[in-house]
């Protein structure tokens, strides 16, 4: 199954009608229930992003996160700036780590943006972007210095595993079982676990 960013058919009206700002919606499908959402907003001036950055991420806030959306949709959905000149280091710092409601990134529109064809230069970077579709992995080959090694787990992690202790967050049972087991396991040394 290949994952690729497609338009989203939603209702932008809630955005206000700035003259120099476009809005466009994507998602990605992952499975029946599972969405990740990607507002798209183009700008551009450094000066058009610091001016509305802020109220965007509110009004999706407000106007759809706020709305009747899956936990998972809440936790994956990202707002994109591409901005038409280079953005300041401290206007890119203070946009991408204001984790108020929705992931944000800012994007120089590069070279590689064709305005034939915006559609999928929006793809494209969204799927860089979110996906890390450029990052690639090598293949497994009889070289060591090609090998992924992945991290142990600690005896903790190991010991919750065994316990099949369930991991949503919002459920009673789950907080109760995780709690139960953070009990039992202060009460033993590291060597009983």
């Amino acid at each position: 199954m290949s994952l690729i960013f497609e338009k989203k058919d939603l209702d932008l009206s809630f955005f206000p009608a700035w003259d120099d700002i476009e809005f466009s919606v994507y998602k990605l499908q992952i499975n029946e229930s599972e969405v990740i959402t990607a507002f798209f907003c183009i700008v551009n001036s450094e000066e058009s992003l610091d001016r509305i950055w802020l109220e965007t991420a509110d009004y999706i806030n407000h106007e759809y996160l706020s709305r009747n959306i899956t936990d998972f949709e809440r936790w994956n959905s990202y707002l994109l700036f591409v901005c038409g000149e280079k953005v300041s280091k401290s206007l890119q710092y203070e946009i991408e780590n204001d984790k108020f409601a929705i992931r944000k990134i800012v994007v120089k529109k590069n070279t590689n943006w064709i305005e034939s064809s915006t559609e999928q230069s929006r793809i494209s970077i969204l799927n860089e972007k979110v996906l890390l579709s450029h990052i690639t992995l090598p293949l497994k080959s009889d070289s060591k210095k090609n090998e992924i090694k992945l991290p142990s787990l600690s005896v903790f992690g190991l010991s919750v595993i065994d316990e099949k202790i369930p991991s949503e967050p919002r459920k009673v049972d789950s907080k109760k079982a995780r709690d139960k087991w953070i009990e039992v396991a202060l009460s033993k040394s590291l060597d009983e676990i």
